[in-house]
């Protein structure tokens, strides 16, 4: 009965060890600072700052051609000016957090992107007709980011926050059980070193397909760009993105890694621990003084001793 627990504590081990690995790994990803420094290190800003001119000024209908290259222009170099990558870095740092905090219940409140400031700057040059619609409205008034589906999305998330530990506190008891289970300190070593080594090397083995998988998946996101209006945003955001998927991989491979010499080195204390109680076993062997049983009583063969006092003797 003992070995049929013992085998269903392990199945156990190795299926919530790796949902805790994968599940930390991620969570530790979807962060707003880490977003911030992925915005930041993959140069999106400037990337998209560069590109803004052109979709910001393109006219769906044509009904830009009447309009003199000077106003063009003009217009051009406003937005190069004013849509600069520190200005879309300032705009997309507060909605990063807000957001992170609105999924995580901190707040009601939907995040929201404001741009009226850059509207403001630009209604006297009365060029408005040259901008895209969707631009127009981005700049008129603030935008209030809240998608279909958002209570449902702000569970996913918290309950993602809190996966990680809970499968790791599971996994924990489970291996305490296993190792109390054990007799002997060589078996709950070696035990506690099997039910570490496995799961690690399916999960080491695992790594290269999350990575490829990450990719591609980026690639089909991103390649929804292509042919589009914003054809010339598929790279940037390609860049933005791939690094993910990489980041997710390494963490997990550090997590194993750690796990893995854990697992070796319990193994081969199980030796020592066995080595030192057969040497205990040995010494105890070696240093028994034999004991002889003392009798009593009388017998045929007893030797007798009489003892005569001085007083006796004269």
């Amino acid at each position: 009965m003992r070995g049929f627990f013992t085998v269903i504590l392990f199945i156990i081990f190795f299926l919530t060890f790796p949902i805790a690995v994968i599940t930390y790994s991620i969570s530790s990803i979807v962060t707003a600072d880490y977003l911030k420094n992925r915005f930041s290190e993959s140069k999106i800003y400037t990337a998209v700052a560069s590109e803004l001119p052109e979709v910001i000024t393109r006219s769906e209908n044509g009904d830009d051609k009447m309009v003199s290259a000077e106003v063009k222009t003009e217009l051009s170099e406003f937005i190069k000016k004013e849509l600069t990558a520190e200005y879309l870095q300032s705009k997309t740092e507060p909605l990063v957090d807000d957001t992170f905090a609105w999924l995580a219940g901190k707040t009601e409140t939907a995040p929201t992107l404001d741009l009226s400031d850059l509207g403001k700057k630009i209604e006297p040059l009365e060029v408005s007709y040259l901008l895209s619609e969707g631009f127009s409205e981005t700049i008129s008034e603030p935008i209030k980011i809240e998608p279909k589906g958002s209570e449902q999305l702000r569970s996913v998330f918290q309950w993602s926050q809190i996966a990680p530990i809970i499968f790791s506190i599971v996994s924990a008891i489970v291996l305490l059980v296993i190792f109390l289970m054990a007799k002997g300190w060589r078996s709950k070593l070696r035990k506690v070193s099997l039910a570490l080594f496995i799961p690690t090397i399916l999960g080491l083995l695992t790594i290269a397909s999350t990575f490829l998988i990450g990719n591609l998946l980026i690639g089909v996101a991103t390649g929804k760009l292509e042919g589009s209006e914003f054809e010339q945003f598929s790279k940037p955001f390609n860049d933005l993105l791939i690094q993910i998927p990489l980041d997710v991989s390494v963490r997990m491979a550090v997590i194993y890694g750690v796990v893995l010499a854990v697992a070796f080195l319990l193994f081969v204390v199980s030796f020592l621990v066995g080595r030192k109680t057969q040497n205990l076993a040995k010494g105890s062997t070696t240093n028994e003084v034999p004991t002889t049983p003392i009798q009593t009583g009388t017998s045929e063969n007893e030797v007798k001793t009489t003892v005569t006092l001085p007083s006796e003797q004269k």
